[in-house]
Formats: structure tokens, sequence, C-alpha cells
């Protein structure tokens, strides 16, 4: 696929030096990475240390260690490398860049008007260093603070400290889905030394072509090209031609006011089963509190992680444009009745037409 946006974008990701931790293949265990983030604390002092627990054995690994661990070098953490999560809030107009021209800042927060050069970095950022599922279109704070490296001089940043932090946040955080698996994993193998069974494929992202708001003309009022009618139909054209450009101009809105309706019921689906998926790891993570607290003789925590209700069944949505597809082919078949009705009535009138001219 061929896109000077998607181009450009790659261009700059392997400038800031994130191409291999981006394209880094690496399958997981589900359960050691709910193990990990079920027991994982993090200790500041001469160097920030991360510590956790996997079959019970306690483990730590260091700043510096998991970086190497990752691949990057030590100046992708030198001290005149920017942090992204130190840095205070972005001021408005210093976003206005990313966005298409006359966007209000109240839209800001949205990726609806990102340029195609921003909109595909995020959705990268978003599949890889800075992971999300389901609904993609909320703009994070955090998220445009990153983007702001990437206009045309922008510096370089710590890209492996946004990930260690971005993995302190997601740990301190027991209802968000757990994040940054395939690094975590490979981080947990370099450790602990040993090969464990990941059931979890790591798969490839895809990119989707993202269509500049410019490109897009579509015409309200356009309607297909009425074929020249017979002299003896002329009444029946007449009076049905506006009502074919307003039926053409009805079902163009039905048809894309559907396909919104559509989009609606996928995200629905979507959020249903993450959830289903959230509160199979968050009880797994409870089943593991359980056990330590049980084995170190403390009081377990008395509100659990998830309720033990089931995720309500996806409700059944009524298809609210069926009503005006029937009333669409209803109006269709009484304008063909009418043209057929306008041949009888011209015949029994005496009326001709080009062919009977012809015949005669």
């Amino acid at each position: 696929m061929h896109d000077t946006a998607l181009d450009a974008a790659l261009a700059k990701l392997i400038e800031k030096g994130m191409k291999d931790i981006m394209c880094m293949p690496y399958d997981w265990s589900e359960e050691v990475i709910a193990q990990f983030y079920s027991t994982v604390w993090f200790e500041k002092a001469h160097n920030t240390i991360m510590h956790f627990m996997i079959e019970g054995k306690k483990y730590q690994v260091t700043y510096t260690q998991f970086r190497d661990i990752l691949g990057f070098d030590k100046a992708d953490t030198a001290k005149s490398r920017p942090r992204v999560h130190a840095l205070r809030k972005i001021p408005a107009h210093d976003l206005a860049h990313m966005f298409y021209e006359g966007t209000k800042v109240g839209d800001y927060g949205s990726t609806q008007h990102l340029l195609p050069y921003y909109k595909y970095l995020h959705s990268l950022i978003r599949s890889t260093i800075a992971p999300k599922s389901g609904d993609l279109s909320h703009l994070q704070t955090i998220i445009k603070s990153l983007l702001t490296f990437f206009s045309e001089h922008g510096s370089k940043f710590s890209v492996f400290d946004f990930i260690w932090e971005e993995i302190m946040a997601c740990a301190c955080n027991s209802l968000k889905t757990r994040t940054h698996t395939p690094y975590l994993m490979k981080m947990i193998e370099e450790v602990t030394n040993k090969n464990y069974v990941k059931e979890i494929t790591h798969e490839c992202y895809r990119v989707k072509k993202i269509i500049p708001r410019h490109s897009v003309d579509v015409r309200l009022d356009s309607s297909p090209p009425v074929p020249p009618s017979h002299l003896g139909t002329s009444r029946a054209a007449t009076n049905n031609r506006s009502l074919g450009a307003n039926i053409s101009s009805s079902t163009f809105m039905t048809r894309a006011l559907k396909s919104i309706f559509k989009v609606y019921i996928h995200n629905a689906t979507e959020i249903r089963e993450e959830r289903v998926r959230t509160n199979k790891v968050l009880k797994k993570i409870d089943e593991r509190h359980q056990k330590i607290f049980t084995k170190l003789n403390l009081t377990p925590p008395t509100s659990p992680l998830v309720d033990d209700d089931e995720v309500p069944s996806m409700p059944h949505f009524d298809d609210p444009f069926v009503f005006y597809e029937n009333m669409e082919n209803k109006c269709a078949e009484e304008m063909n009745e009418g043209n057929d009705k306008a041949v009888v009535d011209d015949e029994e009138n005496g009326n001709t037409t080009d062919e009977d001219m012809n015949e005669d």
C-alpha cells in the first residue's frame, strides 16, 4: 500500500529509533503475565527496580537491565533525552499543527480530526509501545504529548522510559487491561532463565488505509441520469423524475446511516468481548491474590477485583432501517406501475410512440 502520509510516519519512527521494538514479535503466556501483574511492585532507590513473582519465586529486574533486554542502547535513556511522562501538559496552541485547519480546541481529544500523518502514527503507537484495544478514537493526553515529538523538528525522546512508565501505570491500576505482554514475556524468560509454553500468538499489526478528508467528495443531491422516455410515457416520466431523485438521495442517506448503525453494533460487540476477557484475567489475579494471602496468613481483601456476576449477554438490536427500505421498495414499485399505466392510457387515447410511427 503506497501512501505518502504512511511512508512519512514510518520514516519518522525509524528516525526515532523505534523500528526494532515495534517490529519485535514475541508470543506470551496469559498465566505468566497474570502472575507478573498480580505480584509486581516497584522500588526507587539508586536505580529503579521492578520486583515480581513467577510460580511462587521472587525475581527482580532493574531499569537498565530491562532496557538492555529490549535492545535499547544507553543513548535512549541518557539524561539529555526527554521523558514523555515527566512533561507538563502541552498547551493547545502547540497541538494545532496535528489537526486539520479549523478544528476546534474542544475536538483535540478525538482522532477524527488528526491529519493522516499523525493518525497513522497514533494507530501504530497504540498497537505497540502504548497498546490499547477497542475504541481508538479517543486521543489521550499522554499520547498527544508523545505525538509532538514527531513534528518536523521534534527531538528524540526516551522510548524505553515511555514503555517503563506505561507498564508501571498499568500495574498500579488493576482495572486496566494488561499491556506490553510481548515485552514483558521476553524480559521474564530472560530473568527467570526459563522457556514457558506461550499459547498466545503475537499477531502482526495490519495498517488500515486512512482517506484524507479533502479527497472525500460526496454529493448528496446527485442522482442517476434519467434515460430518454417514449412520447407516450412523457407524462409519467415528468411526474416521477423528482420522486426518483428523492428516492436516490433517500437511499444514499439510509445506507450511510445503516453503515453507522453497523459500526456501533460492531463496537458494542468488541467492548463486551473485551470485558469478558478482562474479567477472566482479573478473576485469575483474584485467585492468585487469595493464594498469596493464604500462604502468608494474611487477611485477603474484602473487595474483589471483579464482581461475581457474569457479563450480561449481548442485547438484541432491532434494525431501524428495515421500515425505510420497505418504503423505498414500495415507492419504486409504484413508480413502475405508474409508468405502465401511463402507457396503457396513451394507447387508449390514440397517442403513438416513436416506435409506432416507425412501424407505420
